[in-house]
Parts: C-alpha cells; sequence; structure tokens
C-alpha cells in the first residue's frame, strides 16, 4: 500500500524531503523549536519532525 501510496505522489510531483542540515527557509519549513549546536551554522535545520 505505501508504495502504491508513494507512486501516486510521484505522479504529481510529490516527493520525500528531508531538510536536515540545509537552511532553515521559511517558505518551506516550520520551526517548533531552536536548539543550539555549535557544530552547524546558525540558521540550519538540525532536526525534522514528522
Amino acid at each position: 500500500m505505501e508504495k502504491q501510496l508513494a507512486e501516486v505522489f510521484r505522479k504529481f510531483g510529490v516527493e520525500k524531503s528531508d531538510p536536515t542540515n540545509e537552511p532553515f527557509d521559511p517558505h518551506r519549513h516550520n520551526a517548533v523549536f531552536q536548539v543550539p549546536d555549535n557544530s552547524k551554522p546558525p540558521g540550519t535545520v538540525a532536526n525534522v519532525l514528522k
């Protein structure tokens, strides 16, 4: 069932996305909280909640 649903999404141009470690984009992402992480530049997506 999941494969069939994924195929329907692909037909309509909907793709799975994992923005972890990408710059935060308020047009694509919703921030839930901020975490201090000195290993990443400020404004970087650290975690993704699903």
